[in-house]
């Protein structure tokens, strides 16, 4: 008998479950959200042990400085429906890349787009994604 071994679905950590309780979310979007903000962790992760700086914008407004602190970056996030996390190489003025977010389609799917040269960086979290996606 051949069994399918599958990468569990996230759990809700501390911060999500609080991030959950105070938006008021309806219990049935909990799982979605959960994917995304561990697909965002993964990503911020990745980006940061990489070297570089990393900044969340809203599309109209820049939601933290430029940090390399995964909690306020986490914290950041899911204000509005789409995040740009904008990447920069220490010391530069210029970001290098970005990786854009849209919230609310299934949850895997997450990450809409990002700059080519991140790809590299990203390679976990895309491995991340192929994984989680099979459950859908």
């Amino acid at each position: 008998m051949n069994t399918i071994t599958r990468t569990p679905l996230p759990l809700p950590t501390e911060r999500d479950k609080a991030f959950l309780l105070q938006g008021k979310i309806h219990g049935s979007l909990h799982t979605r959200i959960t994917i995304e903000r561990e697909i965002f962790r993964r990503t911020c992760a990745a980006l940061l042990a990489a070297g570089y700086e990393l900044r969340v914008y809203e599309g109209g407004d820049w939601a933290c400085e430029r940090t390399t602190d995964p909690v306020l970056l986490e914290n950041s996030m899911m204000s509005t429906d789409e995040d740009w996390l904008k990447v920069y190489k220490p010391g530069q003025h210029i970001s290098i890349g970005w990786v854009y977010f849209v919230y609310g389609n299934t949850g895997w799917d997450v990450i809409n787009d990002q700059t080519t040269n991140l790809e590299e960086a990203l390679k976990p979290v895309a491995e991340y994604i192929d994984q989680i996606a099979e459950w859908f």
